[in-house]
């Protein structure tokens, strides 16, 4: 089974505040990932970067077009992937508006 969202500013927190319910029933996760423009509590950022490293998926990451940009390997690879990324989304927003938001693909 697939969780799919797109729920502008919120997926980070749904898939956080759900982790156990949606990761132990979909084998894949694929959601919008845009930390700069999150809602709600932006500590949750860091709480699913935590989430997705321990769950030993692979990432596969797209811009905004569907154009794929890395894969990440299950652990470490995962926590330090999605942290260098989240930096230079928020890099993003300050000085253009090219790529504000990637889609993360998790199995």
């Amino acid at each position: 089974m697939v969780w799919k969202s797109d729920i502008d500013g919120f997926d980070v927190h749904v898939l956080v505040e759900h982790w156990d319910v949606i990761a132990s029933a979909c084998q894949t996760l694929w959601f919008e990932y845009d930390p700069a423009g999150t809602l709600g509590d932006r500590d949750d950022v860091a709480r699913l970067i935590d989430l997705l490293a321990a769950s030993g998926r692979e990432l596969r990451v797209f811009d905004n077009l569907g154009r794929e940009m890395v894969r990440l390997a299950p652990g470490q690879a995962v926590r330090d992937g999605m942290t260098a990324l989240t930096q230079w989304l928020l890099e993003q927003r300050d000085g253009h508006v090219t790529v504000p938001y990637v889609d993360v693909w998790a199995r």
